[in-house]
């Protein structure tokens, strides 16, 4: 057996795969190779190859112009990210069109051909696809069909995260795809490979392996690579979240053996900036892993997601985890609404949100807010609490992803719909494969709004935020960076700053 793992599109050219770098570390240390290729990549360089927008961007976030780190240029430069993503676009819309009628257009046999290619460079044989996303499932579904409709030999199996949004009993009919592989990867995948049960492992994986991989294919000015200190959730209690489903329970690194590993990195691929890729890391482990780094003298800068939850922080937290090369913290606030956020199961209250943001901001970090409009239970007076919340914060924000509350069956919100007054209705609908649907976990429902049922309150509290969120949280070049451009950003900003002035939204 001759094996590749593969990342496939649609993800941003920014983004370096990680759960493959993994996967191939973890079977290279126990005597299997196990290379891997970004399909991903392959994709992007073939449309850089075409002379088009694709080309420019890529040129203007490799900073070959040297004005990456302009605002100005940046926001300018945003034109020809809008059309260098369209093949994106066009490749997700025809690969629903191949999965149900079997007629290939010519975009996708482009990409598809281009990707036989680069496998057949690996003499490989047995495929193994990692589905982060489900557009990414979608997409394999479609590249899995095509290998299979001409023939060329390979055994296909699929895994990743991505699995755990819908029931894989679909897939029994269909003969494209070999096995799926479930839950984490690597027991699996060395189980596959070597024919042996293989126990479960407990601590968490350790290094990646990007050699695989050329870093100056990606749209960065300097590596940005990711990692990740634990697996899983230490909170796991947010009614919402569906991001748990295919994690074997929560443990994390030892704060040194991490230390080391980003070190590691550095090292090898001469980089200094990673985006680490935890659920969230819990606070104390946050300020641990700073105050090591600020004791190694590492300089090293890093972003993380965190729970705003301030009894995990003390007066001094924030200035360690600056020290230590902090340079971004997304956090998962999700409503300004004390009492959504109890329903939400955040354990979280907004003066210790505030507290948070302040103190963090006063230490040179730089804050991302993370929040979720429509959620269960919402009221009118629920959204303007959030926007005065959003008011008070705002000087200690530098930007905010806003996003709609989404609806998954196995998560608390979907098992008991009724208690949170939410009406379950059909589910979402993945792609159609030769005229039968393909159903995710994430389901479509009304909401009982001001004593009115709504296809979701969402869409009203976002349409009312978009009117006056210039006012209140205003837009900057932060608000479209993918996240390996705003952790250099960030990192920037502190350099010019020395810490301090970050960008936030209105004056104090």
């Amino acid at each position: 057996m001759n094996p590749l793992l593969l990342f496939t599109p649609p993800a941003q050219p920014s983004y370096m795969p990680f759960g493959i770098s993994v996967l191939s570390q973890y079977a290279n240390e126990r005597g299997t190779t196990l290379p891997a290729l970004d399909l991903n990549m392959t994709s992007w360089n073939l449309e850089v190859g075409k002379d088009t927008a694709a080309k420019r961007w890529k040129s203007f976030t490799r900073n070959e112009e040297g004005n990456f780190y302009n605002p100005e240029s940046y926001l300018d430069n945003l034109r020809w990210r809008g059309e260098a993503f369209s093949w994106q676009q066009k490749l997700e819309s025809q690969c629903r069109t191949f999965l149900n009628t079997g007629n290939l257009p010519p975009l996708l046999e482009e990409h598809f051909l281009e990707h036989v290619r680069s496998i057949q460079t690996f003499q490989a044989d047995t495929l193994l696809f990692s589905a982060m996303f489900l557009p990414q499932l979608l997409y394999i579904l479609a590249f899995t069909r095509f290998l299979k409709m001409y023939k060329y030999g390979f055994t296909v199996y699929c895994g990743g995260a991505a699995l755990s949004a819908l029931d894989l009993n679909q897939f029994s009919g269909i003969d494209f795809i070999d096995g799926f592989l479930q839950g984490e990867g690597e027991e699996a995948v060395l189980s596959l490979l070597t024919g042996t049960s293989i126990e479960p492992t407990h601590p968490v994986p350790g290094m990646a392996d990007f050699s695989y991989f050329n870093l100056d294919d990606y749209f960065t000015p300097e590596p940005v690579l990711p990692a990740a200190f634990s697996r899983d959730c230490k909170w796991r209690r947010c009614r919402f979240c569906a991001h748990n489903f295919s994690f074997a329970g929560y443990r994390a690194k030892e704060i040194s053996a991490f230390s080391d590993e980003l070190e590691h990195y550095k090292s090898k691929y001469n980089c200094s900036s990673f985006y680490l890729t935890d659920q969230y890391i819990n606070g104390s482990d946050a300020v641990k892993i700073g105050n090591e780094l600020s004791l190694r003298n590492s300089s090293i800068s890093y972003h993380f997601m965190g729970r705003p939850y301030e009894k995990d922080f003390n007066a001094d937290s924030f200035d360690t985890l600056s020290r230590g090369g902090c340079a971004w913290i997304s956090w998962g606030v999700e409503s300004g609404s004390d009492r959504l956020l109890d329903i939400c199961g955040k354990g979280t209250n907004t003066p210790g949100i505030e507290w948070i943001l302040e103190n963090s901001h006063n230490a040179g970090i730089i804050n991302m807010l993370m929040m979720i409009f429509g959620l269960p239970e919402t009221s009118h007076d629920d959204f303007n609490r959030t926007i005065n919340f959003l008011n008070r914060v705002s000087p200690f924000t530098t930007s905010m992803t806003e996003s709609n509350f989404v609806l998954f069956e196995n998560t608390p919100f979907g098992k008991q719909g009724s208690r949170y007054n939410l009406r379950m209705e059909e589910p979402e609908t993945l792609c159609m494969i030769s005229g039968k649907p393909v159903f995710t976990y994430r389901r479509n429902f009304s909401q009982l709004y001001e004593n009115q049922w709504h296809p979701s309150a969402g869409g009203d509290e976002l349409a009312r935020w978009d009117k006056i969120k210039t006012w209140v949280m205003p837009p900057s070049v932060y608000s479209y960076l993918p996240a390996e451009h705003y952790l250099l950003y960030a990192i920037h900003a502190r350099s010019r700053s020395h810490g301090k002035g970050l960008p936030g939204g209105r004056a104090a």
